[in-house]
């Protein structure tokens, strides 16, 4: 017992496994060439665990696990009629921390077709980091409602966090949420074009999710995930970042059947927070980004991912994050 591992550790802790069932784990474990991601999906100790699909995965499976295990129970669930919070133990709305004054939140949105055999609709509320750079997940709504209805909801919640920012998906049905949206509430995000050489800002409102697009919030938010800079504490969001794998034939998406609303959701919150707030962003904290450079009618900021290009205080201490592997950033 005095050679247990932190995983066993936790098994012996809180699923109260015997020293003989452990014993046969081990052995499981090396009878699958020590692939231990593998024994979860053959051997699942959790439902979440017998849910996870072979492949590969976008995010360190180890750090999700550990992500799941600080997820906690909303402080209060319910629903935002107006600008008024309604209690409801039934709700859609799960809140972890109230809005605070002179906080900015930025709020994802993933629009569903709201039908019932569809996928739903969920709003990913991100609090804007200042002083560090850690991305705090603070509220989460997911329903089934219709394009339309849903916009009503993003505009309530948006100004109950302080008039956040929204940034709804614009792909099929986020089209109708966007155009409802725009004709009530201003905060709303500004689509950005990225290329190797830079980033523009364009009238484009809200954020299409492509082929080129997709990566880019999927290498982001691995990224951010192995940096240990993300708290999560909705364990639906966390459940289905353990199952989100690479689709082969596109490399971007979610493989069948895995459940990625909540995901894409939070990625498209995290990542236009980024790029947003350029004064307490991530990258703007790493020092990636250069201050905005105007050019006739464009906004141009060049990426600068070297390692010498990193202030001497965060080389050390996010070496994990960018070192081995920039590809993440080269956009």
């Amino acid at each position: 017992m005095s050679s247990l591992d932190p995983e066993e550790k936790e098994l012996y802790r809180k699923y109260k496994a015997t020293p003989e069932q452990l014993h046969w784990r081990r052995h499981k474990v090396l009878d699958l060439s020590g692939d231990l991601e593998l024994f979860h999906q053959e051997y699942p100790t959790t439902p979440e665990e017998a849910f996870i699909s072979s492949g590969s995965s976008y995010f360190n499976r180890a750090k999700i696990k550990r992500i799941q295990d600080r997820c906690v129970d909303p402080i209060k669930v319910g629903e935002i009629s107006g600008e008024m919070f309604v209690e409801n133990d039934e709700g859609p709305l799960h809140i972890w921390e109230e809005p605070q004054r002179g906080e900015e939140y930025m709020l994802g949105v993933d629009v569903g077709g709201g039908t019932d055999d569809g996928d739903a609709s969920v709003i990913e509320v991100i609090k804007v980091p200042k002083g560090r750079p850690i991305l705090e997940q603070v509220a989460e709504w997911r329903d089934w409602v219709d394009p339309v209805i849903l916009a009503s909801k993003v505009i309530n919640l948006a100004t109950y966090y302080n008039s956040g920012t929204v940034a709804p998906e614009i792909n099929n049905h986020g089209l109708t949420c966007l155009n409802e949206i725009k004709q009530h509430y201003w905060n709303i995000y500004r689509w950005q074009y990225f290329d190797r050489f830079g980033k523009y800002m364009t009238n484009k409102l809200g954020w299409e999710t492509n082929l080129s697009t997709r990566p880019l919030l999927c290498d982001y938010t691995s990224a951010c995930v192995n940096a240990d800079i993300v708290v999560i504490r909705s364990r639906g969001l966390a459940d289905e970042m353990m199952s989100f794998i690479k689709r082969p034939s596109t490399g971007g998406e979610a493989d069948a059947g895995c459940y990625d609303d909540r995901v894409m959701a939070y990625m498209i919150s995290i990542f236009c927070l980024a790029h947003s707030h350029q004064s307490s962003s991530v990258l703007k904290e790493l020092g990636l980004f250069a201050e905005p450079i105007v050019t006739e009618d464009k906004v141009k900021l060049i990426v600068s991912p070297m390692d010498h290009d990193i202030p001497p205080e965060l080389r050390e201490e996010k070496r994990g994050w960018y070192g081995g592997n920039n590809a993440w950033m080269n956009y």
